[in-house]
């Protein structure tokens, strides 16, 4: 009886010692560990909307990089990036990247400012539904996409141009730029480096901040 007692448990202890070996072996850059399965799932049903010229939105705000947005997710196999392991630190560096462009006159809620910092300053252990979490990724992807396309070509009025637009202009791809900040942990720095270097576009920005010091000391 005592050998049948062990043959029938060692399977169970080989699969459980192969559970905890593969549940050890994920990387540093996978999933949070609380991440419901699914999300890739999610994030391709959004994408294929996209996909077919349909508008979509994320927290009740529309995303306007459809074409960029697709591109990068459609790349990385629909893997997330912000509400991942490295999510915080990258969305930390994207918001302040967001705070900032208004040195470059830029409205920084057409970025979705308010929706990821609600996102960003929720309640510590909470467990918000995947389709939330869905949104706060996509809403971010869409706000560095923009942005970036913003800094690179400027920013014109939505409603008398096609919002396909403001991504993957002048061969420079913006699906390609956040793939590379993603890479590079260099998120804030990416974007900035998409703005004017003209000597005369810094002296406005200089300019513009006298002027808001002017303002602000009640002149």
């Amino acid at each position: 009886m005592r050998a049948l007692s062990i043959s029938l448990a060692t399977p169970r202890l080989l699969c459980s010692a192969l559970l905890i070996a593969l549940g050890s072996a994920t990387g540093s850059d996978t999933l949070d560990a609380q991440e419901e399965p699914g999300t890739e799932e999610r994030i391709r049903g959004r994408v294929e909307v996209m996909r077919a010229r349909a508008q979509v939105t994320a927290s009740g705000r529309s995303l306007l990089a459809a074409s960029a947005l697709p591109e990068f997710y459609e790349a990385r196999a629909f893997a997330p990036v912000w509400i991942s392991s490295h999510g915080g630190a990258r969305l930390a560096g994207l918001l302040r990247a967001i705070r900032r462009s208004e040195i470059h006159g830029l409205d920084p809620e057409a970025y979705h400012l308010v929706a990821l910092r609600s996102w960003v300053d929720r309640p510590r252990g909470s467990k918000p539904p995947e389709e939330t979490r869905v949104d706060a990724e996509l809403l971010a992807t869409d706000a560095f996409l923009v942005l970036g396309s913003h800094l690179l070509h400027g920013r014109v009025n939505p409603e008398t141009i096609n919002p396909e637009w403001l991504a993957n202009r002048r061969n420079a791809r913006m699906d390609t730029i956040l793939a590379n900040a993603v890479a590079d942990a260099r998120i804030e720095d990416a974007l900035f480096d998409l703005a004017p270097r003209q000597a005369r576009y810094r002296r406005m920005l200089d300019a513009a901040g006298e002027l808001r010091a002017v303002i602000a000391a009640g002149g």
